[in-house]
């Protein structure tokens, strides 16, 4: 099929190989996959080498896997097989359709970014204008007007809800990070947030998700406050994401999904926030599909 073509190069350049030991945040074991699907449908997790998601609506049921190993359709639950079965499987960098499989489509379906951690300093690829709030939050800020704490969910949810990003979007973030976490998963979650010092007012937080199995991190979200003005608390917050998991001996930091034509316009400001923390892109092409039928339609 040949490569599939970049959404450019506003970012960097997009990889077209993954680096030893990147693993999908979809199949990470603290990951919740089965929260993606709405739960009127029923969302069950498929848990075999790939995990999926699965989930149904009459006469169809749907599967969904995000990997490079294509899934084994065979181990999926018996009594599922009286259905018609719609299955998708979203690649990141294998851009050949195996046998049974078809792509719809050839141009790149999203676009995300992750920040590699080795043996230099973290900051080390980082765009100068990053390096230069760094420098100044750590020289203006840091313990001096305002600190970094961690704090629980519910205190960041208030925190959240007194934000710009919540007069924009409401409470939907806060709707997926509830629908994520439960007694199993809510462990790995971390929230940390910009605290003014004399007012105890929190300026900026963010939201992530720890696998310690994979040695990686994942941007869940994170809001900010018309209290943060002049100070650089979004960057003081990657700063410390930087920092603490390079201290865990984490290798990847996953930015998520990133901003290209087609994509909502609102989602392009905070794009290009993110691209100066010095990060690699994959443009997963469109997802294959197969449809298997049952004995039912």
């Amino acid at each position: 099929m040949g490569s599939i073509p970049t959404p450019g190069t506003m970012y960097g350049n997009v990889i077209t190989e993954l680096p030893d030991g990147f693993v999908p945040l979809q199949q990470w074991p603290e990951y919740d996959l089965a929260h993606l699907p709405f739960p009127t449908f029923n969302p069950e997790l498929v848990d075999s080498n790939p995990r999926g998601v699965r989930w149904s609506l009459w006469p169809f049921t749907f599967e969904e896997y995000v990997s490079e190993t294509e899934p084994d359709l065979s181990r999926s639950d018996p009594t599922r097989r009286a259905r018609n079965r719609l299955v998708l499987w979203r690649t990141a960098t294998r851009i050949a359709s195996p046998r049974g499989w078809i792509r719809i489509g050839y141009r790149a379906a999203k676009l995300e970014g992750f920040a590699e951690l080795g043996q230099e300093a973290y900051y080390t690829h980082w765009d100068e204008s990053a390096k230069r709030y760094r420098n100044k939050w750590l020289r203006n800020y840091a313990e001096k007007t305002h600190r970094i704490e961690s704090i629980d969910y519910n205190t960041f949810k208030a925190a959240y809800e007194r934000s710009e990003v919540a007069k924009k979007v409401k409470s939907l973030l806060l709707d997926m990070i509830e629908r994520q976490t439960d007694e199993r998963t809510r462990p790995y979650y971390e929230f940390i947030v910009v605290t003014n010092i004399a007012t105890g007012a929190r300026i900026a937080g963010m939201c992530l998700l720890n696998s310690p199995t994979h040695r990686a991190s994942y941007y869940v979200s994170g809001f900010y406050t018309s209290e943060e003005g002049h100070v650089p608390a979004m960057v003081a917050l990657m700063d410390h994401w930087f920092k603490t998991s390079h201290a865990r001996g984490m290798r990847f930091l996953h930015f998520g999904e990133f901003w290209m034509r087609g994509k909502p316009k609102n989602w392009k400001g905070f794009s290009l926030f993110k691209a100066k923390f010095g990060l690699h892109y994959i443009a997963y092409p469109p997802a294959l599909l197969r449809f298997m039928p049952g004995r039912l339609f």
